[in-house]
C-alpha cells in the first residue's frame, strides 16, 4: 500500500478526478480489457467497473475475463486466448 501511495498519491479527491473509470466518456479509441478473476495485484472488479463505464458511455470495448486467471496470464490457455483476441482486436481497430 505504501508503494502505491508513493506512486499515485493519497489525495482521494484528486485520484477520483483522474481515474479512468470516471473519464470513460472521454475515451475516443476502442479498448481491450482482459482480467483474471484470481488477480491478486488488481481486483477484477476494477476492470468490470471500467467495462460498464465504457459501455454506458457508448464506447467500443471488448472485455475478456479469465476464470481463475492471475495478473500475469500464467495459464497457457488464457494467454493463448488473450493473444488471439488481441490479434483480432488490433486487426479490426487499426484499419
Amino acid at each position: 500500500y505504501e508503494v502505491v501511495k508513493e506512486q499515485v498519491g493519497d489525495d482521494m479527491r484528486a485520484l477520483r478526478e483522474r481515474s479512468p473509470v470516471n473519464l470513460a466518456d472521454q475515451v475516443d479509441v476502442p479498448v481491450l480489457l482482459g482480467h483474471g478473476t484470481n488477480d491478486r495485484r488488481v481486483r477484477v472488479r476494477h476492470s468490470q467497473k471500467m467495462h460498464r463505464a465504457l459501455e454506458k458511455s457508448g464506447k467500443k470495448v471488448t472485455y475478456l475475463e479469465f476464470e481463475g486467471g492471475d495478473h500475469y496470464l500464467s495459464n497457457g490457455e488464457h494467454r493463448l486466448r488473450f493473444f488471439r483476441e488481441m490479434d483480432a482486436f488490433l486487426n479490426a481497430s487499426l484499419q
